[in-house]
């Protein structure tokens, strides 16, 4: 009996496929992780960044951060920059802007100067890292 069932086991595992995913998990659609929460990406990261916006006024450089939930003036002109609006902050005029790298984006990219390496590489690179 012991025997006929070791049989049926190996029959049933004759028979199973391995099906292939859907979707490719390490290599998610660019739009639709845009489009995804900040925790639901495949490496979590906030949709937030900091940005120079130089006045017009008096032509000096702040830096704001792109959610800001204060009233952000010019430190030279006292010029009303930005304004809190729930989510991201409303410029008051047409400024000139810029969103600011980080350290990590600047070292990918002098990184890819250097090795003349693509962005995948280094994405790829940064996530092996990330699991070691």
């Amino acid at each position: 009996m012991n025997y006929l069932m070791l049989e049926t086991e190996i029959a049933f595992y004759n028979v199973c496929i391995i099906m292939p995913l859907a979707k490719d998990l390490l290599h998610p659609d660019p739009e639709e992780e845009k489009r995804k929460c900040k925790l639901k990406r495949l490496v979590p990261h906030p949709k937030s960044y900091f940005m120079d916006i130089k006045c017009k006024g008096c032509f000096k450089i702040t830096t704001v951060f792109s959610h800001a939930q204060t009233v952000v003036t010019c430190s030279g002109c006292n010029t009303v920059l930005c304004r809190p609006k729930g989510g991201k902050c409303h410029l008051t005029k047409s400024f000139a802007i810029r969103k600011r790298l980080t350290d990590a984006q600047i070292k990918a990219i002098q990184k890819m100067d250097e090795t003349s390496a693509t962005l995948d590489d280094l994405k790829a690179e940064s996530v092996s890292e990330m699991i070691n």
